[in-house]
């Protein structure tokens, strides 16, 4: 707890280069911890750059060049928890060969003025026992993104159940043969579930080869036709190549 990791400069990691983590059962134990202005230059497809489990932790101003290592960044809760208030801020992220940030479970957290380029995927956003939601994900731009970890397709931003998001002032570009962001609910016909009541505000996208916005659905579990991942909250301030998004329902 209440640890800084700051100013350091990480070189040939084979592993992790920063990790906190717990085993089975105290997963998610880690707040109030910094980890800031590092440099991190792992070997040749290395496993991550900083991951950490738990609360109140914040990550800013690391620069971290890929090599092909795996993941960048990974915040995870604890077993059955949230990853809670979370921040990850002003880093910069290059060259993994899958998805460069990866928050599990994320509730309450804040996903900001990152810089992300020739990474195999920007962000994913997934659940874990239906837990996370209410982030914000403003102010990052995904450069030259391709295709990696599968969510109903190739993507640059993926939105794997979480709802209540605030996705806004987001640039996403130059990117060839991925989605700029998926939503794709959990087709688990015992637990279904659903990313809805997200908000899009002045995203921008171009120069992309497929579609700004995929969304999975509807898709039909015990009978039950599931449409919830519809409901998003997109207006004509995203555009793409300059032109108004137009999302339309009922």
């Amino acid at each position: 707890h209440y640890s800084t990791i700051s100013a350091n400069e990480l070189m040939n990691s084979s592993v992790s280069a920063i990790e906190f983590r717990s085993g089975f059962g105290f997963s998610g134990s880690h707040i109030y911890n910094v980890i800031r202005d590092n440099i991190i230059r792992p070997a040749p497809w290395s496993g991550y750059g900083i991951v950490i489990r738990g609360k109140h932790n914040i990550i800013a101003n690391n620069t971290i060049y890929g090599n092909r290592m795996y993941n960048g960044i990974v915040t995870a809760g604890g077993d059955y928890e949230e990853s809670y208030n979370n921040t990850i801020e002003n880093n910069r992220i290059f060259d993994t060969r899958n998805v460069a940030i990866s928050a599990s479970a994320p509730m309450n957290c804040k996903i900001i003025n990152n810089y992300v380029e020739g990474c195999s995927g920007g962000l994913w956003l997934s659940y874990w026992f239906g837990g996370g939601g209410y982030n914000l994900i403003e102010g990052n731009r995904f450069e030259n993104i391709k295709p990696g970890r599968w969510a109903g397709g190739p993507y640059v931003i993926g939105i794997d159940c979480i709802s209540h998001n605030i996705i806004r002032n987001n640039i996403i570009a130059n990117s060839s043969g991925v989605y700029g962001v998926i939503f794709n609910p959990n087709f688990d016909p015992l637990r279904p579930i659903v990313p809805r009541n997200n908000t899009f505000r002045n995203n921008i996208f171009f120069n992309m080869s497929k579609a700004a916005i995929k969304i999975r659905g509807p898709f039909i579990c015990g009978g039950v036709s599931h449409n919830g991942v519809f409901y998003q909250n997109i207006d004509t301030s995203n555009t793409f190549d300059g032109k108004p998004i137009y999302y339309l329902t009922n």
